[in-house]
């Protein structure tokens, strides 16, 4: 065990061909195994990453943040059932099949 933590890996992707739509991921991994994630997906507005759904691990459980213009923040805890690998796989996922539905939401300001 290291005893500078866990190491990060970061990266991010683009979901459209325009690059307006970003998936952030963030996975910090301790021997071998997933400890803590996020994976955010962000819209452009205004010439700015906006957050819009994130998944993260910052509450000690896994859970998905789910934002609108007015800030009211929706959060939804995620499956105890789920490993921590499981449910960033499912995070990853999620946000690559459903961010146009999660940014009409956004944009409407109502789930």
């Amino acid at each position: 065990m290291s005893s500078r933590g866990p190491a990060a890996v970061e990266y991010e992707d683009a979901l459209d061909e325009s690059a307006q739509e970003w998936r952030r991921v963030r996975i910090w991994i301790e021997a071998g195994r997933v400890r803590r994630f996020v994976v955010q997906y962000e819209t452009m507005i205004g010439g700015q990453r906006v957050p819009v759904v994130r998944y993260d691990t910052a509450h000690g459980y896994a859970h998905r943040e789910q934002m609108f213009r007015d800030r009211e923040l929706i959060k939804t805890r995620r499956s105890d059932r789920l490993s921590l690998d499981e449910a960033l796989q499912f995070a990853g996922d999620d946000v690559r099949r459903h961010w146009r539905t999660y940014r009409r939401q956004f944009m409407r300001n109502q789930p």
